[in-house]
């Protein structure tokens, strides 16, 4: 790496998922998802793990921004909140849509 070149972090550096969104889809899906309502129900992968939860807003003061996502205690679990930043929000829908595009 040189001096005075940003790096940028691929969540697909060998290039083996073809539909792994690119960085200015990305950006802008980490946009949309900023912009929602209060209360929207998002859905967070993780691993074969969907997660559903609620959109809290945006927290900035971290250095860079995050989603804010609570999810709630079912019986035998508590609830907790989640932090997402741009490079993890591929892994977040709006709850009904599929893909990058939500």
């Amino acid at each position: 790496m040189t001096a005075g070149r940003a790096l940028h972090l691929s969540r697909d550096p060998l290039g083996f998922n073809l539909d792994a969104p690119g960085d200015e889809e990305l950006a802008a899906h980490f946009a949309n998802l900023c912009a929602l309502r209060p209360g929207t129900t998002l859905t967070v992968a993780s691993g074969r793990i969907k997660r559903v939860g609620r959109f809290v807003g945006v927290d900035r003061s971290r250095g860079e921004p995050h989603l804010i996502i609570a999810q709630r205690a079912g019986e035998k679990k508590q609830g907790f909140t989640q932090y997402i930043p741009l490079r993890d929000a591929h892994n977040v829908t709006v709850r009904g849509l599929v893909g990058c595009a939500g």
